[in-house]
C-alpha cells in the first residue's frame, strides 16, 4: 500500500498553527513561495509528518485491536 507523508502548508506569521502541528508531530521541511504573492501571501512554511512506519504489522494489529 502506497501511503504519501501529508504536508501542511500555513502561511510564515501563523505562529498558532505551526505550533499546534509541530505538537501533532509534523516537521518543519521548508518555506517557499506557492504564488500568493498578489494576495499579499508571499511566503508559506512547509511541514510533513513522515508515516514510512506507521503500516507496520504490530501497528496494524493494534488498530485492529483498538478498532474491531
Amino acid at each position: 500500500m502506497l501511503v504519501k507523508d501529508p504536508r501542511l502548508d500555513v502561511v510564515k506569521e501563523n505562529t498558532p498553527a505551526k505550533q499546534l502541528y509541530q505538537k501533532c508531530g509534523y516537521r518543519f521541511a521548508g518555506t517557499v513561495s506557492l504564488g500568493y504573492e498578489a494576495h499579499g501571501l508571499p511566503w508559506f512554511d512547509l511541514y510533513e509528518k513522515i508515516l514510512q512506519n506507521i503500516l507496520t504489522p504490530e501497528n496494524i494489529c493494534r488498530w485492529k485491536l483498538y478498532n474491531g
